[in-house]
């Protein structure tokens, strides 16, 4: 059996294997297609192919091959440095593998071989090739064809595209005839990838020391200058740690990483810095890198390719500077907290993507606000530098929101992300008129529980009300700092003369001083009151100008009192009539409710007209004595006094 760590360290670009395994990893022999396999390997039309593993038994043409003195399981090829390996299982063939990696691997060129000039075609097996690797994390594709159709060329042809559009694709290559191969089941269902990794810059200076490679924690250039990522000099560490075998080059030398160990040479580059690697990924990781890579927000001015392709330069919707949380060095070189004004730039996520924060151009952590957010100088952020603290980005998001409060509409209003920033004492009026406009149109008014009157009013002209849940508390302190949401009873209060006993004395008018009509009118409202309500009530005469009332009630005890200053003396001297009527019936629903909009007012106000043209139909004498021609009759009331606030 194969212990998979035989396989740490060992290189296979070169390497095929011709054979058939079993579920116990044995090896065994294919037949029909085996001559051709063998001969593509050795005509070099694949990447240079110079070892192929085989089964113990597998019949072998031996002509122009010679086993190796030093190991029987060995055939080469005296002319070239070519090989065929015998193995009865996996782990003999990668044990001699091995041997042949430690002794005679040194310098053999796997590249492709000149293009074939007169190849054409083929682009929809080209494209459904690439369309089952790109929507599959494993399995098998077979292309079936006669000997001599082309499939050897065509995937010679594939390999070398795929390499110019910077990917390293792995083929494992089969015969699929189940009478010599077995179930597919029993081959390995997903290999791991080896992916080639290349960053290569064109700086100046170069890497300022190669020592900073290698060196955990060494001290960081960077970490004073909040306008440069970097702090703890970490990040290549970090990069190394996933690879099988690395290479720095610069402008001070090179410094090779492999499983031997570390390895410095004098080979330099005029300017610049390249790093090439070898990591294990997995396609969906492969994927993942792709998608991160493809997200970043390069620097105005610097052109950045990834796999052949320039990203795109991204122009931000909007650009803001704030002072906001960031990271320095003291004196001392210790890493202290501080404050820095920035740049901040908001730009449009694309397709999938979802909002981010970025630090100058690199994501760091999602959000799923409106927006990326790209911060020109260093974040605050964890060890594993993927997410902020709760107070940095609640700060953050209340720059934003100050800035792109006029971008926010419609269901954006109530986002989270905007609520959070929106109840910050950092909000600004502006942001806060704007949202709340949105929110709840221009005609809106906070709900009143000392005037409902208007409240009600207000709604039926079309107005919001906005409930005490409506808001949170902090966002109702902004709204009010700002005047953006003003109370029902501040924009349309309800008139009311209201009671104090210690407000001023209301300037009542005197018996002697009052009109046959103002006693008529005083002596029926108190009798009719009395028939409709079945109480007494005090009905008095005042002249307050300052007063816009014609009338009023009191409720305790049950009071009417009218203001000659606004009715008149006329009136009064015009007698019983409907306009007396309809203003005592108004004032005699208030003993029911207050409020002129409320249902129980309109039911009280029913009952009394109904009550009134009751009496009028079953006592029609009760009305005699209020005529016109009766006012010398009426007995004045008593005087009284009643204070106002």
């Amino acid at each position: 059996m194969l212990d998979s760590r035989q396989l740490h360290g060992l290189g296979l670009p070169g390497v095929t294997i011709t054979a058939a395994i079993d579920g116990e990893g044995n090896l065994l022999p294919v037949v029909d297609e085996f001559p051709k396999l063998l001969a593509a390997a050795r005509e070099k039309s694949f990447p240079r192919t110079h070892a192929v593993v085989v089964a113990w038994d597998q019949p072998l043409e031996t002509k122009g091959l010679a086993a190796d003195p030093q190991n029987p399981s060995i055939l080469r090829d005296p002319r070239a440095e070519f090989r065929i390996v015998r193995a009865r299982n996996l782990g003999d063939a990668v044990s001699t593998l091995r041997l042949l990696h430690d002794t005679c691997w040194r310098g053999i060129d796997c590249s492709l071989p000149l293009a074939d000039p007169h190849f054409v075609g083929r682009e929809r097996l080209f494209a459904a090739v690439r369309d089952f690797v790109g929507h599959h994390d494993s399995g098998h594709l077979i292309l079936v064809g006669g000997m001599g159709k082309g499939k050897t060329t065509f995937l010679s042809e594939l390999v070398r595209r795929e390499e110019a559009r910077g990917q390293y694709p792995v083929f494992h290559i089969i015969d699929h005839h189940p009478s010599a191969t077995g179930k597919l089941s029993q081959i390995a269902a997903c290999l791991y990838d080896r992916l080639r990794l290349s960053v290569i810059d064109d700086s100046p200076d170069g890497f300022a020391d190669l020592a900073h490679a290698y060196t955990l924690f060494a001290e960081s250039r960077k970490k004073a200058n909040p306008q440069q990522r970097g702090r703890f000099n970490l990040g290549e560490k970090l990069v190394l740690a996933l690879c099988k075998e690395a290479r720095l080059t610069s402008t001070r030398g090179t410094v090779q990483f492999s499983r031997k160990g570390r390895r410095n040479s004098a080979s330099r580059t005029p300017c610049g810095t390249e790093f090439h690697a070898t990591l294990r990924m997995n396609r969906s990781e492969y994927r993942e890198a792709c998608e991160y890579m493809r997200a970043l927000i390069p620097p105005a001015g610097v052109e950045t390719t990834f796999n052949g392709a320039l990203l795109e330069h991204r122009t931000p919707v909007h650009a803001f500077r704030a002072v906001l949380p960031t990271v320095t060095c003291d004196e001392n070189g210790v890493m202290r907290s501080t404050r820095h004004e920035a740049v901040v730039e908001v730009h449009t996520a694309r397709g999938s993507e979802v909002p981010s924060i970025y630090e100058l151009g690199l994501p760091v952590v999602e959000t799923g606000d409106k927006w990326h957010i790209n911060v020109l100088q260093k974040v605050p952020l964890n060890m594993d530098r993927d997410n902020v603290t709760p107070g940095y980005l609640r700060e953050l998001r209340v720059a934003v929101l100050n800035e792109m409060h006029p971008a926010i509409q419609g269901d954006d209003t109530t986002a989270d992300w905007v609520r959070e920033a929106a109840a910050d004492a950092r909000c600004s009026d502006e942001a806060t008129t704007t949202l709340i406009t949105e929110r709840f149109g221009e005609r809106r008014a906070s709900y009143d529980p000392s005037d409902v009157e208007a409240v009600n009013r207000l709604r039926s002209q079309g107005y919001t009300i906005v409930p005490s849940g409506g808001l949170s508390k902090g966002e109702w302190q902004n709204a009010k700092r700002a005047g953006a949401l003003k109370a029902a009873g501040a924009i349309a209060p309800t008139p009311r003369v209201r009671f104090a006993p210690d407000g001023e004395p209301l300037n009542v008018v005197g018996e002697e001083k009052r009109s046959a009509g103002m006693k008529l009118v005083v002596d029926y409202s108190r009798t009719i009151a009395r028939e409709l309500l079945e109480a007494d009530v005090t009905v008095t005469i005042a002249n307050e100008p300052g007063i816009r009332h014609e009338a009023w009630w009191g409720d305790v005890p049950p009071k009417l009192t009218y203001n000659v200053a606004r009715l008149g003396r006329k009136w009064f001297d015009e007698g019983i009539r409907e306009a007396v009527d309809e203003l005592i019936l108004h004032e005699l629903g208030h003993h029911y409710e207050p409020d002129h909009l409320d249902a129980k007012y309109h039911a009280a106000l029913c009952r009394l007209g109904a009550k009134m043209k009751r009496l009028a139909l079953e006592r029609p004498q009760f009305f005699d004595r209020f005529r016109r021609d009766e006012m010398h009759r009426v007995e004045p009331p008593p005087d009284g006094r009643c204070p106002r606030g």
